[in-house]
């Protein structure tokens, strides 16, 4: 953000002052532009989105949002938030929908969106008597660490979705013009996992547990 001759970043989330994008850090990454906590003259707002991907940068350089990260002293960083500023996740999310439902489109399909339905997938993509079943992930990093939801998982490998079932996974899906889009399925012959371009992929299912009452607690006097 730009405001006057400063450059001001503002994060929903607390930073700890060992977590801060260092001075030195920016002045490295911009030559000619010094960092004061006055006006110094110098007009910085063409610089603008290279701070943001600085910061962006830093933050998972640090694994910010990673809540299984520890630092360099050992020390668990599980305390940090679990999920980015709301706003920026939406971004991601819309980003990843709109470029899978373009890409597909081009591909001569129609789309339908079932993000409303609760069905286990976002959108279908309808070409003829094929009609794939596509569930988008919006990642904001490059790394491919996503997962599905209970709902979209039990969809998934039901016989009658599993052959049309897609996996769209979108990486640096806060910069669409530098997005790296992965579509991926059950290969029918090896059941393994790949992408468009045969990259193998880690398909590693996992169970999750709720607690409730199965009776009502009993109270101390």
């Amino acid at each position: 953000m730009n405001d006057r001759n400063n450059v001001i970043l503002r994060l929903k989330v607390a930073l700890k002052p060992n977590q801060a994008l260092q001075k030195y850090k920016v002045e490295k990454a911009l030559p000619g532009v010094i960092l004061w906590n006055q006006p110094n003259g110098k007009d910085i707002t063409d610089h603008n989105d290279e701070m943001g991907e600085l910061f962006a940068s830093h933050l998972a350089e640090i694994s910010f949002f990673d809540p299984y990260a520890t630092g360099a002293d050992g020390v668990s960083r599980s305390h940090l938030s679990r999920t980015p500023d709301p706003k920026r996740r939406k971004l991601v999310e819309d980003n990843a929908i709109n470029l899978v439902w373009n890409r597909f489109e081009e591909l001569g399909y129609k789309i339908k969106n079932r993000q409303d339905d609760n069905c286990g997938w976002d959108l279908e993509a309808i070409r003829g008597t094929e009609r794939l079943k596509l569930e988008v992930k919006g990642l904001s990093g490059a790394d491919l660490n996503a997962d599905l939801t209970v709902n979209e998982f039990e969809q998934l490998m039901l016989d009658e979705n599993l052959p049309d079932y897609r996996v769209c996974v979108l990486l640096d899906a806060l910069r669409p013009a530098e997005a790296n889009l992965h579509i991926i399925a059950q290969e029918q012959r090896s059941g393994e996992w790949r992408d468009q371009h045969g990259h193998g992929v880690n398909f590693e299912p996992r169970t999750a547990a709720r607690l409730t009452w199965r009776s009502k607690p009993i109270t101390k006097n």
